[in-house]
């Protein structure tokens, strides 16, 4: 951009006044529209095309000058033809190129802010020496913002859009919040996050609207307090709040049951997951322990990298289709599975090059043979939590469906080793222990409910049959207090043929969903009892179950009159998976600044 400034200065706009009136028409035209349009075009079309319109006109030639002596070498012009306007091309271009003040210089910072946000970048992203001098050479007349300058706009941009979305929450029927604590190790400050979701049309949305720092002990009291203050700023009434998910941790829980309502509790299903499956593996810790170590030496140690790298090119692999060991995280169980599934696919040459290390052994053959049957046994827990981590599909109509699902599951899978069935008895106690005694995901009107209003589902998954039965009653005493309201109305299925498919879940070895798909097949052939329930309730649940790949919010949008019975139960997520995400960006910050 600066040599195009340099040339620029060079240059004389050249008019022969022998030309015609109309040419010269034409080239104040170019002239304005080329001052017209700098503030609309980008740079470089702005540049291009203002030299193609100027060389084209006959009465205007763009010459590169190295003095005014050069003008004698034109032919076709003589010195007293020419005529020097104050106004002229040099002007036009650096017109162009000026980026300070004006439209193109807002846009470019409010770009700049949403990268920094969006990106999670510091707010002296702009002082730093990179920065500087990319800008240098892309926008060498913008003057970046610096740091107090970005963190003013910061706040003025957030001022704005949270009016916005204030004002959109008032428009709002029902919300669900998930809420997290976690801590900054290196700072050992505590933090809050809370994340609403809704439903806007037929998307479920998610806003996280507070990351607060919790400055004071940790009590249920001063949770809740700052969990409602939260929603008392951001328009959110306790009235329209219809579930709240947080872990499994005391203080959070009676934050929840005090401030909200126990019945609008709903502990994380993920984190639940997390808590079956390390409380099983107590068994082969030893071993999980000495495979954490082997890949701690080769994360560690170059030379055992570099021979991993090598010795899979040789076997066909490129660089960059080369595996890497992957490590664990303490607070992920699923990670664990992704580092002994990972160590399995690379043990033989894992083995090779362990053979002469004195430090450090490879694992034996038997217990290579155990992890081999572990990994089959977590296979579909693992595919259960992915299934029900997702942020934009209906995830709380499918606890009841997979929490079934899994044991069914779990009955057909066949082992060998000792260890293995130990373990795999302890998971089918902790699943039980979770969801099907004393805290019976069934007995939950939340997820009974929302089960039952899922089409894809309905009451095939119920093993309770008291617990179906209070579901449906929960639903009639619904349907009537919405008739107060509003006439509520079920009519023949609908569906648009363009409805979104989600996710379709497969485990290694064991579909999990294959149970479900076999009893839908058996429901929907068979005739069910619902005698005694409302005809609009009767006629849904008399109707075939929909295809698992269906979205239930569409359904209800496109059969139902009154929607907000159903959304209010389905739109429930199932885990705390957006708080959990702040958390670790938060972190990731931290770290990185």
């Amino acid at each position: 951009m600066g040599l195009a400034q340099n040339k620029s200065q060079k240059r004389l706009k050249v008019i022969n006044n022998k030309g015609s009136k109309e040419d010269q028409d034409q080239t104040q035209t170019t002239t304005s529209s080329l001052q017209n349009d700098v503030s609309t075009s980008s740079l470089h079309n702005d540049v291009e095309k203002s030299e193609t319109n100027l060389s084209e006109a006959t009465t205007v030639t763009l010459c590169d000058l190295t003095d005014l002596s050069e003008i004698d070498a034109l032919p076709s012009f003589e010195k007293s033809t020419l005529k020097f306007k104050q106004n002229d091309i040099v002007s036009a271009f650096d017109e162009i190129n000026s980026f300070s003040g004006g439209r193109m210089n807002a846009k470019i910072t409010n770009a700049l802010i949403y990268m920094i946000t969006v990106d999670h970048l510091p707010l002296s992203f702009t002082e730093r020496k990179g920065f500087q001098y990319f800008k240098k050479v892309a926008l060498p007349l913008y003057k970046a913002p610096g740091r107090s300058t970005i963190t003013r706009q910061v706040d003025e941009k957030y001022t704005v859009l949270s009016s916005k979305i204030k004002d959109k929450f008032k428009l709002v029927d029902n919300f669900c919040l998930t809420t997290d604590a976690w801590t900054d190790s290196l700072n050992n400050r505590s933090f809050l996050g809370l994340t609403v979701h809704y439903l806007q049309e037929t998307e479920l949305k998610s806003i996280t609207i507070g990351v607060f720092l919790l400055e004071n002990k940790h009590t249920y009291d001063y949770i809740g307090t700052a969990l409602l203050h939260c929603c008392h700023e951001w328009n959110i009434s306790k009235d329209k709040i219809t579930a709240v998910i947080t872990d499994n941790a005391g203080n959070m829980v009676k934050a929840v049951h005090e401030f909200f309502g126990s019945k609008k509790h709903l502990p994380c299903f993920v984190h639940t997951t997390n808590l079956i499956v390390t409380n099983s593996l107590k068994d082969v810790n030893n071993i999980i322990s000495s495979v954490k170590a082997i890949v701690t030496f080769f994360k560690t140690s170059h030379d055992a990298a570099q021979k991993l790298r090598t010795y899979q090119i040789q076997n066909g692999k490129t660089e960059g289709s080369c595996l890497k060991l992957i490590q664990d995280i303490s607070t992920r169980w699923n990670s664990t599975y992704y580092m002994l599934k990972r160590f399995l696919e690379l043990a033989p040459l894992i083995s090779i090059i362990l053979f002469d290390n004195q430090n450090i052994k490879m694992i034996d053959q038997e217990n290579i043979a155990i992890l081999k049957e572990l990994i089959l046994v977590l296979a579909p827990f693992e595919a259960m939590t992915v299934e029900m981590s997702g942020q934009n599909y209906v995830t709380s109509s499918k606890v009841i469906p997979i929490v079934h699902c899994l044991k069914l599951t779990l009955d057909k899978v066949e082992v060998s080793t000792n260890v293995v069935k130990q373990i795999l008895n302890k998971l089918k106690e902790e699943v039980a222990r979770f969801y099907s005694d004393n805290s019976s995901v069934e007995k939950n009107n939340l997820l009974s409910v929302s089960s039952i209003l899922d089409p894809r589902f309905k009451r095939i998954h119920f093993e309770n049959p008291l617990a179906d039965t209070a579901a449906v009653a929960r639903i009639k005493v619904l349907i009537d207090e919405h008739k107060k309201n509003d006439s509520v109305s079920v009519s023949p299925r609908n569906y648009d043929k363009n409805q979104e498919k989600l996710t379709d879940m497969t485990s290694t070895g064991l579909n999990l969903w294959a149970v479900h798909d076999k009893l839908s097949i058996k429901q929907n052939e068979g005739v069910c009892n619902n005698s005694g329930i409302p005809s609009e309730l009767k006629n849904y649940l008399n109707q075939t179950l929909s295809s698992r790949t269906e979205d239930p919010i569409k359904f209800w949008t496109s059969v139902i009159k009154n929607r907000l019975l159903a959304e209010a139960q389905v739109l429930t997520p199932a885990a705390k998976v957006c708080s959990i995400l702040i958390d670790e960006m938060a972190i990731k910050v931290y770290k990185q600044n």
